[in-house]
């Protein structure tokens, strides 16, 4: 008989500003959807709990403590970074086990500064698991670039890449389940990081 493991992992959410983390979050954990756009000030964070199947087969018991993290990384450049080596919004990036990049597949700016974003977690907690997300699916006729363009970057870090809408619900839930297999394997395979 094996032991039931469980995990809790923390995830955190990075990516420009009006992305739509927090209706990505909103729709993952409570399957709710606004239009409204509210400004993430600082960081707030949900729990998901969720049964992973691991690589091994066995299924894995994983709390997700999601953490929405402000995106408007050029407010920092040019009102903090400017004066000292202080990069507030890294503090909320020590213990991720995992993150979501996320870029609006209606911005294609948001898709140019994804480097900034994974450069950012890699030089505060190293190589996660991460998975990247084109958000805004729905918008159609609004798209300016591919799923393509993302999953050509998003093969650099060998991760996986969804097109999703926090309006439709669109792979959502798939996209979440994945960054949490691969937070299982991750921890599985070097039980020191639990």
């Amino acid at each position: 008989m094996t032991e039931n493991i469980r995990v809790k992992s923390k995830v955190i959410l990075l990516g420009d500003g009006a992305v739509g983390k927090t209706s990505l979050i909103r729709r993952y954990v409570l399957d709710q959807f606004r239009d409204e756009y509210i400004q993430t000030i600082g960081t707030k964070v949900t729990k998901k709990e969720i049964k992973v199947t691991a690589a091994n087969h066995q299924i894995i018991d994983t709390t997700m403590m999601i953490w929405d993290i402000m995106g408007q990384r050029d407010y920092y450049k040019e009102h903090i970074l400017q004066f000292n080596k202080y990069r507030p919004q890294t503090k909320y990036y020590l213990g991720s086990r995992g993150a979501m990049i996320i870029c609006d597949v209606t911005r294609k700016t948001t898709l140019q500064n994804l480097p900034l974003w994974v450069n950012s977690i890699f030089e505060e907690v190293g190589p996660v698991p991460l998975v990247f997300l084109a958000n805004k699916s729905d918008l159609t006729d609004q798209h300016q670039y591919t799923v393509e363009d993302l999953a050509s970057f998003a093969r650099q870090h060998n991760s996986p890449t969804f097109l999703t809408s926090a309006k439709t619900g669109e792979n959502v839930d798939i996209a979440f389940y994945k960054l949490g297999e691969s937070m299982v394997n991750a921890i599985l395979k070097d039980p020191s990081r639990c």
